[in-house]
């Protein structure tokens, strides 16, 4: 996530690296239904508890770095639709084919071992198609199936259609920022109503609200810079405070304190987080440290494929006709170790692919 000279913005690097861990190895590691709980619990129990949050903070994420990559380029007219929608396709569409197969392969063999499948149900050539063609979530289909946390591909490619056209057209900082404002109101209607229509559904409102207040988010911290270095660091502590109070409040009193917990975390507790990630230095350091933000820069490999590994693992329990516990502390961290190997592996070979196709094109 580049943003000019202001390299403290790579703690937002670690911050996605900590969230799609959460997602990706505690939140979803729920998948295998531990006999004796969940691995390391007391210490990551509002991981386990709440990870799905960590969902709408990828969103937001998301929005930021759209912002700050695209916001001057688009509204300048410096990329074309064409190029901008190529660049972002080339990120997901490979990754989400590849997961999608190798989960259709894996599940077709636990359904032939075991008659079900691992998690998802919906294991039919009709959702196989609407994964095909990014529309398995939000647009026409409503249901899990497959590689379900594939889910958000269909509505990022929505979200980018829709910043593009929006750049493109409105050039006035403020009105796009109204836009936003706007987004975030429809979006929390649609949650708070729990809608579940085509378009007007809780899998679009999430997508489109949380990456619209990270637009947000970006435009008032660009607005911000002038501020002296101290207004900065207060302004971090106060964003940590209330961070901190919130994680209290839930742990000790929890969710039905905060009413609706997901829209309170999308306008206060995930804006907060970025907020003090941002304007803290120390904190902005400790996110920046190279694990952080590598687990950032391969954040989309680990959330697309540790579904595909949970059903290998799963596989391989069913035909060994072993009755692994879940809860075994080495196999949460052998679980780990492959999903972060593999995100790896992904993240070199689609690297250096890229770079042999760049060097045939100035070849020529």
């Amino acid at each position: 996530m580049k943003t000019g000279t202001d390299n403290h913005e790579k703690a937002l690097d670690g911050v996605k690296g900590l969230a799609i861990g959460a997602v990706a190895f505690c939140w979803h590691y729920q998948h295998f239904q531990p006999q004796s709980g969940m691995p390391f619990y007391p210490l990551l129990a509002n991981s386990y508890d709440h990870g799905w949050l960590m969902v709408e903070l990828f969103f937001m994420l998301s929005g930021y770095g759209m912002m700050a990559g695209y916001s001057e380029r688009i509204r300048n007219h410096e990329i074309s639709f064409r190029d901008y929608m190529l660049k972002r396709i080339r990120r997901l569409y490979p990754i989400s084919m590849i997961t999608l197969v190798v989960t259709a392969i894996l599940e077709g063999l636990i359904v032939w071992k075991t008659g079900n499948t691992f998690v998802y149900p919906n294991y039919d050539i009709y959702h196989f198609i609407l994964h095909v063609l990014c529309l398995q979530d939000g647009i026409l289909g409503m249901e899990f199936s497959f590689n379900g946390p594939a889910w958000c591909i269909s509505i990022f490619m929505l979200l980018y259609i829709v910043l593009y056209l929006i750049l493109y057209h409105i050039r006035d900082l403020k009105k796009i920022c109204w836009i936003l404002i706007g987004i975030v109101l429809a979006g929390g209607i649609v949650l708070i109503k729990e809608w579940e229509y085509p378009i007007a559904n809780t899998f679009m409102a999430r997508g489109f609200t949380c990456f619209a207040v990270g637009g947000l988010i970006y435009v008032f911290f660009r607005q911000m810079l002038n501020m002296s270095r101290k207004s900065m660091t207060w302004l971090g502590w106060a964003a940590l405070l209330i961070v901190v109070i919130q994680y209290v409040i839930l742990r000790i009193w929890g969710e039905n304190c905060f009413g609706n917990l997901q829209m309170f975390f999308i306008l206060c507790a995930g804006p907060m987080i970025l907020l003090a990630a941002l304007y803290l230095p120390w904190l902005s350091r400790l996110l920046s440290i190279p694990p952080f933000r590598y687990m950032g820069r391969i954040s989309i490999g680990i959330y697309l494929f540790h579904f595909p590994v949970q059903c290998l693992m799963w596989l391989i329990k069913e035909y060994k006709q072993e009755n692994l516990d879940f809860s075994w502390k080495v196999l949460w961290v052998t679980y780990i170790g492959l999903v972060v190997a593999i995100a790896i592996i992904y993240e070199r070979g689609a690297a250096l692919i890229a770079k042999k196709k760049q060097s045939r094109r100035i070849a020529e």
